[in-house]
């Protein structure tokens, strides 16, 4: 889930809870799952973490440093479109 799609761009506020709540079922998101949220260096992910908090998620987790170091070893598997 792009954290940018959980903000406003217009007021510079977090989507109303019931828009980020659609936005995460729409990508398969489940309370009963554990999460771990990454991009490219752990900061933008905290966006998705804070608002499943928010929704009620308590088994959420940061991939801190993310994208940035597993792409760095390249014995890491990393799918391209």
């Amino acid at each position: 889930m792009p954290a940018a799609s959980l903000l406003n761009s217009d007021t510079h506020t977090f989507v109303a809870p019931s828009i980020a709540n659609d936005n995460f079922n729409a990508v398969g998101v489940d309370k009963a799952e554990r999460i771990i949220a990454y991009c490219g260096g752990g900061i933008s992910a905290t966006v998705d973490l804070f608002m499943l908090h928010q929704l009620g998620h308590d088994q959420l987790a940061l991939y801190d440093a993310s994208m940035g170091e597993w792409a760095s070893d390249e014995s890491l598997p990393i799918e391209r479109d």
